[in-house]
């Protein structure tokens, strides 16, 4: 699968990141982190450089939602390279993660990793 293509009049919303920076949560007790989606789950900071951009595009009820995180760093990086996507289809129980460019950090702990990736339910399966 390749990144996000645009169709002719289908226009991105493109907007730098406004909302405070907020520590990532820490897994605790069965529970707490259900009902979550991460396609890169570390410590991005949109905020500096890149851009996240999302479009909703096709007619219901077979819409897709297309986030795109474009050439944005991890907290502290530099240069900035990361650039993905994560794509939701209405109607439907599932997500396409899609990755371009990944900085990769050197792992200090391997049972204490710097990434993640994947989905919850509501009841933590």
């Amino acid at each position: 699968h390749s990144m996000m293509r645009r169709r002719k009049g289908a226009t991105p919303s493109r907007r730098r990141a406004t909302s405070p920076v907020v520590p990532i949560p820490t897994p605790g007790p069965a529970g707490t982190l259900n009902n979550f989606i991460a396609p890169l789950w570390t410590d991005l900071d949109p905020g500096t450089t890149g851009e996240v951009a999302l479009l909703l595009d096709g007619s219901a009820p077979y819409r897709r939602l297309i986030i795109d995180w474009h050439i944005v760093p991890n907290f502290n990086q530099d240069p900035p390279i990361n650039t993905f996507q994560l794509v939701l289809f209405e109607g439907a129980d599932c997500a396409r993660f899609l990755y371009n460019d990944i900085e990769l950090p050197v792992i200090v702990d391997p049972m204490d990793p710097e990434y993640a990736v994947g989905l919850e339910n509501q009841d933590g399966t």
